[in-house]
């Protein structure tokens, strides 16, 4: 009876282990902790505004997903009275950001999610160290573009109003 009850104890706790080992899989591949694990650096990005950016946007280097926005905040830098908005970001060890790179917020597609696009620059800049600032670029204003394009929409049909009655 003893080696029954043994035999019992070890299914059940194997049947356990192998539970908690997917569940850590599953949290690991769908959450994608996986990159929490490598080795790697912040870096500080600052905005005057950073329309759409959320903690986890992606980030790419030179057009290659490399590493996630880690958090977004507010500042209020002495020098200035305007506040900027800090994209708090997570580089892998083995990408290198120089000063003279060039950041700005961009969108996959028309309507699509936002993301940090970094792009390297000449080469002269130096190296920024973890915790290093880079100045973004302002992003450009889907609204401020729609409103512009409705301007030159309203041009152009008073022109060809204006063709309309000189023809006829």
């Amino acid at each position: 009876m003893t080696t029954q009850r043994w035999t019992l104890e070890v299914k059940v706790g194997a049947f356990i282990v192998l539970g908690v080992a997917l569940l850590v899989f599953f949290v690991f591949a769908i959450g994608d902790l996986s990159t929490a694990f490598q080795s790697g650096y912040r870096l500080r990005v600052l905005f005057d505004s950073a329309n759409g950016m959320t903690d986890g946007s992606p980030v790419q280097y030179a057009g290659v997903e490399v590493g996630k926005v880690q958090a977004v905040h507010i500042i209020y830098p002495k020098e200035q009275p305007i506040p900027k908005v800090e994209l708090l970001v997570r580089l892998p060890s083995y990408v290198t950001v120089r000063s003279d790179d060039e950041a700005s917020i961009s969108t996959f597609g028309l309507l699509g999610e936002k993301y940090l696009e970094i792009r390297p620059g000449l080469g002269t800049g130096g190296i920024l160290e973890p915790d290093g600032q880079l100045i973004g670029k302002p992003p450009v204003s889907t609204e401020r573009i729609i409103e512009r394009s409705n301007e030159v929409l309203n041009e152009f049909k008073q022109t060809l109003q204006g063709l309309n009655s000189l023809i006829a």
